[in-house]
């Protein structure tokens, strides 16, 4: 039986993760920790989440990611991650109706950004969710870089960059 490297096997975080869909509700916001972040996803019924995921254009010479959003399969998205239903924020934020966050989700569907510390997957759950675009971990982040002072000073400055949000080539609001 294979194990992952939280030590899980294959079996048990599959099991996990199988009962943590059957509780999610739909706009319900899914954490997918990884072993240096975490990925959110919305969750919109019947197995499947709308993600804003990140793909490198083989060749690129920037090696910049690429988000789009898109719909995809909940256990495929959950890979080697144990899962979890994260609304957390639902205590200090009021949360949109579910039928909202979920609208909201499929609307996005296509829209291309990305941006480690201001359009991040948990930045595009959040704003489906509550209609803010929040993102602890890269608030964490930025204050780890933010620690590094002058040793750094070119790496806050790059990754403050803006980007584009698009679909289509019409500009993302």
């Amino acid at each position: 039986m294979s194990k992952s490297a939280s030590g899980n096997s294959t079996k048990e975080i599959e099991e996990h993760n199988r009962m943590i869909m059957s509780k999610a509700r739909e706009g319900d916001l899914i954490e997918f920790p990884r072993p240096i972040y975490s990925h959110w996803a919305v969750y919109i019924g019947n197995g499947k989440v709308i993600e804003l995921t990140t793909i490198v254009h083989p060749g690129s010479s920037t090696g910049t990611p690429e988000g789009i959003v898109q719909e995809a399969d909940f256990m495929k998205v959950a890979g080697s991650s144990k899962a979890k239903i994260n609304n957390e924020k639902d205590k200090d934020w009021e949360p949109s109706p579910p039928w909202q966050i979920v609208a909201t989700a499929n609307s996005l569907i296509g829209y291309r950004f990305y941006h480690l510390l201001d359009s991040n997957c948990e930045h595009f759950a959040k704003l489906c969710r509550y209609s803010k675009e929040d993102s602890d971990q890269a608030k964490e982040l930025l204050k780890k870089l933010e620690s590094l002072g002058s040793n750094l000073p070119a790496i806050p400055k790059l990754l403050a960059s803006v980007v584009t949000r698009t679909k289509s080539g019409a500009q993302y609001q």
